[in-house]
């Protein structure tokens, strides 16, 4: 073993210099990243150095970048943030798959047995999700259509006009989507706030989550009256306005059957809970509606008739 105070060789067993009396160290087998010391000879190496410059002793592969201390630190988090990453991707993934395949049974069993589905949303923990993300793709649904609209005007009368009536069709979407999830948003958590009130001991995750037919049945009537409100014939505005009283009538009897079974408070305590919900709903709905909806739809109203 060579001292690399010295250069003085020692026996391999030594652990310090006979010459001048320096701490030995066993020689790595990878060169270090700044200045590689030969093992053999000690003598120091520049870090791209293949070879020993003094006795020609191999110091690493041909082709192999030496990293310093700090690139390996960045390389190694870089590669467990990679890691972390594709783990996270894949498990989200699985989530999404997972609750997109409910909404199957979702559909069936709105139409098929809605009490049924009630129970099953709001007994399971993770049922919640499925209810959002209802009201997420029924209220983008719902959200495209007056744009859609505006864009078909827009190309007969000209982009122009409309940019000078200050009209945006992306703004106008983006206002009903943000005003029709707030008040999917209001249903539930004031619902829930009523059923509190009274000493319910449900969860509002179960309350969401029994909510599921609710939202089903209200995104598929606000969106036939979307297209009531922008259509030219007659005969479809009628039969959307028999299918949307139907589906009113049909949305509120589920609330209350939602309510009740996830409140849990008996049937006197649970009327004047669910009154209580509804009142609050009402309030919440008509000043979201007033603030978003008044000052968006005055906007296109106010400059033509669609």
């Amino acid at each position: 073993m060579i001292c690399r105070q010295c250069g003085t060789e020692n026996n391999d067993a030594a652990k310090f210099c006979r010459e001048c009396g320096a701490k030995l160290e066993q020689p790595q087998p990878q060169a270090a990243p700044q200045g590689s010391f030969c093992p053999s000879c000690g003598t120091q190496n520049s870090p791209e150095s293949v070879f020993c410059r003094n006795c020609g002793t191999k110091l690493k592969e041909p082709g192999f970048s030496q990293q310093s201390g700090w690139q390996q630190t960045v390389s190694a988090a870089g590669a467990a943030a990679a890691g972390g990453a594709a783990a996270g991707m894949n498990k989200m993934k699985g989530v999404a798959g997972g609750i997109a395949g409910k909404i199957p049974e979702l559909l069936k069993g709105t139409f098929t047995d809605p009490v049924g589905m009630i129970r099953k949303g709001g007994s399971e923990s993770d049922y919640w999700k499925v209810t959002l993300l209802v009201a997420l793709v029924g209220n983008l649904l719902i959200s495209a259509v007056l744009p859609l609209k505006l864009s078909s005007v827009a190309g007969d009368l000209g982009g122009e006009l409309l940019g000078q009536m200050g009209i945006s069709p992306m703004g106008i979407f983006f206002k009903t989507f943000l005003m029709l999830m707030l008040i999917s948003a209001l249903v539930v958590v004031l619902m829930f706030a009523g059923s509190k009130i009274f000493g319910s001991k449900c969860t509002i995750a179960g309350m969401a989550g029994a909510a599921g037919p609710v939202m089903l049945l209200s995104a598929i009537s606000t969106f036939l009256a979307m297209l009531m409100i922008i259509s030219d014939s007659e005969g479809l505005i009628y039969f959307a306005m028999i299918i949307i009283g139907i589906f009113s009538v049909w949305e509120l009897v589920l609330l209350w059957i939602a309510f009740k079974e996830t409140a849990k408070l008996g049937d006197t305590r649970s009327i004047y809970a669910f009154l209580t919900g509804f009142v609050f709903t009402a309030i919440g709905v008509y000043l979201v509606v007033y603030m978003l909806g008044q000052a968006m739809f005055s906007e296109v109203m106010g400059q033509f008739r669609i």
